[in-house]
């Protein structure tokens, strides 16, 4: 009792351990990064013991031979006598088989290419893949959101990449908020950062009203001219627990409290 009121005392304090939040997410290995050099000894390598066992089932019977391949360049040294005898006949042949070849590789082409379900059904995959390594979330800052262009491509391609999230329009700006995997967050940041051209849209005609969408900052140049100056700004990024958001939504509060209010409720 007579330590409670000093501030330094000869007692340890141990603090209850708190579990991280990430703890839940295993920890994957990183694979080993070969250079240039090293990844093309790899693939060379493969290749020959690939056509070292193609040769061996060859000899062995197991499989028929690949048939002579005639291409104009080698049908005078491949046909010998035949070729010097007959030579429009052969050129015939040879484009024939050259043909052949051409429409057999498209047919395999076209029966190797996936449909449009099994095309989703990879992304869908992948995402899944993605978000079960960690939950991110970033937050951007664009001053002018206002075009339906610009609406379209950051609505679109969060769908696209299986991402949820929310846009928040203010008077003055508009915050985009998007959770998801990392590779998903990875190509979004992509987009917004580098893709989108935001100054060279800020002049179109049917951009709506800042009120809308946010408003663009203005600038005065050397002539006096006010000159549009929009752009986006990555505010925050990091691991989060768990999603906030079910899709990808917009949502007009008016004032920058009221999206406040609104960001804070999730």
């Amino acid at each position: 009792a007579e330590y409670m009121g000093s501030a330094v005392t000869n007692l340890v304090e141990h603090p209850v351990p708190i579990d991280p939040p990430l703890d839940s997410v295993d920890a994957h290995l990183k694979p080993l990064m070969l250079t240039k050099r090293e990844q093309r000894k790899l693939r060379r390598q493969n290749r020959m013991a690939r056509e070292k066992e193609k040769q061996l089932k060859i000899r062995l019977g197991l499989v028929k031979p690949p048939e002579p391949k005639y291409k104009l360049s080698n049908m005078m040294r491949v046909l010998g006598i035949e070729a010097a005898a007959e030579p429009t006949a052969v050129e015939l042949l040879v484009r024939k088989a050259q043909e052949t070849r051409f429409a057999k590789h498209m047919a395999e082409n076209e029966s190797n290419k996936l449909t449009q379900e099994e095309r989703a059904e990879r992304r869908r995959e992948k995402a899944e893949s993605d978000l079960a390594k960690g939950v991110r979330a970033v937050v951007f800052r664009v001053e002018d959101l206002s075009h339906k262009q610009w609406r379209y491509k950051v609505r679109v391609n969060a769908e696209q990449l299986g991402l949820v999230g929310v846009v928040v329009f203010t008077q003055r700006f508009a915050v985009v908020v998007v959770e998801g995997g990392s590779q998903a967050l990875a190509r979004y940041k992509a987009l917004m950062l580098r893709r989108i051209k935001w100054s060279e849209t800020a002049h179109l005609d049917d951009a709506e009203p800042a009120g809308a969408g946010g408003a663009v900052s203005m600038s005065v140049d050397d002539g006096g001219a006010p000159q549009p100056q929009n752009r986006c700004t990555l505010i925050w990024e990091g691991d989060i627990q768990r999603p906030h958001f079910k899709s990808f939504v917009f949502e007009k509060s008016g004032t920058e409290l009221g999206g406040r209010a609104f960001l804070e409720q999730k």
